[in-house]
């Protein structure tokens, strides 16, 4: 590790990446496209180097959540498909044109807006439409559908090429909510494929019903958390051998012993309760560590789990490294990674903290640089 600046960094490991999108590929039919999900900066690991990464390893779909993503991937010469998948989001509708990106469609609004939209323009530019099945966020409801596939056939402008929903639930272990939506789904797509034989893509699957197998011949699947190896429940660490492609890591900035009794970090909430060693590191919740790992976190130093020691701050995090012989200035401190035979993976950050493996990626602020291996 680089010790020039500050030492708290990320390692993205795109080999892992490549790994789990192999791994993904398996667990669907050949005839299924995977559309890889890429938004928010590629779950925090750098949007523009997963995507090229994952480019290599075939995938030519993309999706994203902002026209902004979009865009930054175009200029950086990214090709294939890019899904917005937040909906049109500008009044500048021609910006989906000028960089090439398929909007998502997902309230009556929307559709009428792009209906006047490509009315004026020369060129098709094909859309998918989004259902929503029970996620109680974006998408029409079906009972829209009739009336939408009425609005479609007065403008044959707009080309939708296809339709899908987001699961709210699939990675509980009760299937029966996600049973309910995919029958939901399977009857809008039968009525809608009767009246429109042009609409040819149909999703459904998200990670979680990935790797419980419900993807379905001829149909697309949205992989996401799990190409950055991450599981989206306990229950499926079976499923699939998935590699953690993310690593924070640090270095001691300091190191000092303090009596039994002394008081470490904001409002003495730990107290040593022997003569402690006590290391620091410049990594905090300005950087994406979530404060309530406070006391509660560990951290790996010479292949071993220490304590974090107290409130986690803005910049600096305290450990009590006091059972690990020959510590030393400038040692190297795994926030999340692995170190010898010991690994800190997101979901146990996400377990100490209230919260799940997805916060915690996106939540590695910019100012934590990223080198890519």
């Amino acid at each position: 590790m680089s010790l020039n600046h500050r030492p708290t960094i990320c390692e993205i490991n795109l080999k892992a990446l490549g790994s789990n999108w192999k791994q993904a590929r398996q667990k669907v039919p050949p005839d299924v496209t995977m559309l890889a999900i890429i938004k928010a900066n590629a779950y925090g690991h750098g949007a523009i180097a997963c995507a090229k990464a994952l480019w290599k390893c075939g995938a030519r779909h993309f999706g994203v959540a902002t026209i902004e993503e979009g865009i930054e991937l175009r200029k950086s010469g990214l090709k294939g498909t890019i899904f917005v998948l937040g909906g049109l989001l500008s009044k500048k509708l021609a910006v989906f044109e000028a960089y090439k990106l398929t909007p998502i469609l997902h309230h009556p609004d929307e559709v009428a807006r792009w209906g006047k939209f490509v009315l004026k323009r020369s060129k098709k530019i094909p859309v998918h439409i989004k259902m929503d099945t029970g996620m109680g966020r974006l998408g029409l409801l079906p009972e829209d559908t009739k009336h939408l596939l009425q609005v479609l056939a007065k403008n044959p402008k707009v080309k939708v090429e296809g339709l899908f929903t987001h699961l709210a639930r699939a990675d509980e272990p009760d299937q029966s909510f996600t049973e309910s939506q995919l029958k939901i789904f399977e009857e809008i797509r039968q009525f809608v494929f009767s009246q429109r034989p042009d609409v040819k893509v149909y999703h459904v699957c998200n990670s979680a019903a990935l790797m419980d197998g419900r993807a379905m011949s001829g149909m697309w699947v949205r992989p996401g958390i799990m190409l950055y190896g991450a599981y989206p429940n306990p229950r499926q660490q079976k499923a699939a051998d998935l590699l953690p492609v993310m690593s924070l890591k640090t270095r001691i900035i300091s190191l000092k012993k303090y009596p039994m009794g002394s008081s470490i970090s904001y409002g003495g909430t730990f107290r040593t309760e022997r003569e402690s060693l006590i290391a620091v590191v410049p990594i905090g919740y300005a950087d994406g560590l979530p404060r309530l790992v406070s006391n509660r976190g560990s951290m790996l130093l010479k292949g071993k789990r220490v304590p974090i020691a107290g409130r986690v701050c803005m910049d600096l995090t305290m450990l009590d490294v006091t059972d690990v012989s020959g510590v030393a200035m400038e040692d190297e401190v795994v926030v999340m990674g692995r170190q010898g035979a010991e690994e800190i993976r997101a979901e146990e950050i996400a377990k100490w903290a209230e919260t799940i493996s997805y916060e915690i990626f996106c939540g590695i602020s910019a100012r934590v640089p990223r080198f890519y291996l």
